[in-house]
């Protein structure tokens, strides 16, 4: 059974919390997002992924509001991080008339390991807004579901839980999501008029907001 170890102290505080500021050369984006996760959707998470706006209540900051997020990042690297998210193809930007302002999310790191930080969208704001989907989520981690499994004696299960590389942020998106996902920044137009999820109808459209382009 192994030896559950021997205890050897006790701090004496709260261990330090491992979100940290965003530092875009830490992200490894694999390729650029190619999952169409539609076809593999039941119809009432097709429509929840598809049209999350619609499906969400209205965006009244009085009737719902939202906690306070912000992208911990420095003024460079805020800029740092859409370019990052442009060369992958994980950035898009949209004026501010197309994005709820006051449900805007915010993003942070995690350390993976001494090279590598995971990208984390805090998308508080967006959810208070809508209604989970657990009918799935609820069965993810039950060994209940081993019990419709049926073995012939020459078989054998084996269960491999390797993380998938940055599996999220390979799903393509449309244009509901994306919104959703704007981000709590906002950049003139000729601050990102060289990314290429730049176009050229954004130059008469004010401030822009960048949004993930991708699940997160």
């Amino acid at each position: 059974k192994g030896s559950p170890g021997t205890v050897v102290g006790q701090l004496d505080s709260e261990p330090a919390h491992v979100a940290k500021a965003v530092e875009p050369h830490r992200f490894k984006f694999w390729g650029r997002p190619t999952f169409d996760a539609v076809p593999f959707l039941d119809d009432a998470n097709q429509e929840a992924f598809l049209y999350p706006l619609d499906l969400a209540k209205a965006a009244d900051p009085e009737a719902f509001p939202a906690p306070r997020v912000r992208v911990r990042a420095t003024k460079s690297q805020q800029m740092k991080l859409v370019q990052k998210l442009d060369e992958s193809g994980r950035l898009g930007l949209l004026p501010e008339a197309q994005v709820r302002m006051a449900y805007r999310n915010g993003l942070f790191a995690i350390p993976k390991d001494e090279k590598r930080d995971r990208m984390v969208l805090d998308a508080r704001p967006p959810n208070v807004l809508e209604d989970n989907e657990e009918r799935w989520i609820r069965s993810l981690a039950s060994v209940a579901q081993l019990g419709h499994m049926f073995l012939q004696p020459d078989e054998e299960l084996r269960i491999f839980a390797e993380d998938l590389r940055e599996f999220y942020h390979a799903f393509l998106i449309s244009p509901q999501p994306l919104s959703r996902n704007a981000l709590n920044l906002s950049f003139q137009p000729w601050q990102v008029c060289k990314l290429s999820a730049f176009d050229k109808s954004l130059w008469s459209q004010g401030p822009l907001v960048p949004a993930l382009n991708t699940m997160a």
